[in-house]
């Protein structure tokens, strides 16, 4: 073996969520972009390539202190809806609104996914089996979230929220599966 990987290969799929969340950078509006990259990098001098910035704001992840740092910050609140992301298969905004129903208002889980955003938690980019926006969460900060996440946080959730029993799916096989 040359150590060279075949043209066809895919890359891992690490590799791949990290090169969706640069490419979920490059679809923002500028100002947008602009806005967060002076968030986290401060001033920006021109002239600027995206791709360097978004570099930059990787590079800027992968430090020990800014992880703490952003690690501090997540509520229990932030769990639930980061443990329903990393459960629920390509996971967009009405589905996490119809998960979510009698847990949180919708404007609430609206305002609080758009705070997971800003804060570099989450991300969105398009699915392309179904073409729809979803979330995922920050390739770069995954090993350090995913031990917070947990299944029973999502029960926490729903255990004081009333069920009719229209709200309940029949189990199958398929639904199990």
């Amino acid at each position: 073996m040359n150590g060279y990987r075949p043209i066809s290969e895919k890359p891992n799929p690490k590799v791949q969520r990290i090169l969706l969340w640069r490419e979920s950078f490059l679809k923002l509006q500028d100002n947008h972009f602009f806005e967060l990259m002076r968030m986290y990098l401060g001033e920006i001098k021109t002239p600027y390539n995206k791709q360097k910035l978004i570099e930059n704001l990787g590079s800027f992840l992968h430090k020990t202190e800014i992880k703490e740092k952003i690690l501090l910050l997540i509520s229990k609140e932030d769990v639930q809806v980061l443990s329903a992301i990393v459960n629920l298969e390509c996971p967009n905004q009405q589905m996490l609104s119809n998960f979510f129903a009698g847990a949180f208002p919708l404007a609430k889980l609206y305002d609080k996914l758009m705070n997971l955003e800003e804060r570099l938690i989450l991300f969105q980019y398009t699915d392309e089996n179904t073409g729809k926006s979803v979330y995922a969460l920050n390739p770069l900060l995954e090993e350090d979230i995913l031990p917070l996440l947990s299944l029973n946080f999502l029960f926490e959730c729903v255990e004081n929220v009333e069920f009719s029993k229209k709200d309940f799916i029949p189990l199958s096989a398929q639904f199990i599966a």
